[in-house]
């Protein structure tokens, strides 16, 4: 995210994949471009910051541009590195319920990482547990079991090599 420039320009930058060069280098977006990106911008419930710089926005505000600018590229495919971490459980909730709700609307697929298994429950159809780089379990939500994502958190093995050992 560029900090200093507006929320609506950030949201633009998704789609400067789907502009023509020039129009990309000069800054000049076509009229859809800008109604996909106010649209999205809509969607996430901040049309009203489009003129503010991001670097003036908190941190769930920073979120809800990042969703916008990915909604803006309209994705087959959304791909999510922990995007809750950093925002309480309230915020983390209401940004799950955009992304996922964003996704399906427009027929898109996310996933999602998170070590919050509450929250993943809440928002995901399938779960998928990994553990030292392995998956552990791959269910459907509905299925999933209490003891296995305890499991998973239990006894963490460190990586080897990392000097570190496990303590009980």
């Amino acid at each position: 995210m560029v900090e200093r420039s507006t929320v609506l320009r950030n949201v633009l930058n998704g789609r400067l994949g789907r502009m023509a060069p020039l129009r990309a280098l000069l800054g000049s977006p076509r009229p859809h471009d800008l109604d996909i990106a106010r649209t999205a911008l809509t969607d996430c419930g901040i049309a009203d910051l489009a003129e503010r710089r991001v670097d003036s926005l908190s941190g769930g505000q920073r979120q809800r541009v990042a969703i916008a600018r990915c909604l803006a590229q309209e994705p087959r495919l959304i791909l999510a590195d922990e995007p809750v971490s950093n925002l309480d459980p309230t915020r983390a909730g209401e940004v799950l319920a955009l992304l996922t709700g964003a996704a399906q609307a427009r027929g898109a697929t996310a996933l999602f990482s998170s070590h919050q298994p509450d929250l993943a429950r809440r928002f995901a159809q399938r779960i998928i547990g990994m553990r030292n780089g392995r998956i552990v379990f791959d269910v459907p939500t509905s299925e999933l079991q209490d003891e296995a994502t305890a499991a998973l958190y239990r006894e963490a093995e460190p990586m080897p090599g990392s000097g570190l050992r496990a303590v009980s």
